[in-house]
């Protein structure tokens, strides 16, 4: 299995960066997963994970 690195980057309601992460995943969904999991209990808006 090929174990792909992308960036997740929390984004404040303005939509500018508070904080990121490096994401370790499969593929894309994987990916968007842990993102949303990360963003869960803060009060940014959707988590950006480049694709």
């Amino acid at each position: 299995m090929t174990v792909v690195q992308y960036h997740a980057y929390r984004l404040n309601p303005a939509g500018r960066i508070v904080s990121g992460d490096w994401i370790d995943a499969a593929d894309d969904d994987a990916a968007k997963a842990v993102a949303r999991e990360l963003c869960a209990d803060s009060d940014v808006i959707a988590p950006a994970v480049p694709i």
